[in-house]
């Protein structure tokens, strides 16, 4: 995995106090459920960063399309 983030040159992002905020207003809402609370900041960083897709393999529980 390591090389392929260098070969890629993937970008890591670093958590902030504006994404661990955000996380919890996601788990305080009910809207990911508090024991997800480690999903909801990888949510809230994907928010916090303009990334319009999380990819997972395992996750699906919060990659799912879901029609409003």
């Amino acid at each position: 995995m390591k090389a392929l983030i260098s070969e890629y040159n993937v970008k890591t992002l670093s958590a902030s106090d504006e994404t661990s905020r955000l996380a919890n207003i996601y788990v305080q809402n009910g809207i990911i459920p508090n024991r997800f609370a480690t999903d909801a900041l990888h949510i809230a960083s994907a928010t916090v960063n303009d990334i319009d897709f999380i990819v997972s393999l395992n996750f699906k529980h919060i990659v799912k399309l879901r029609q409003l």
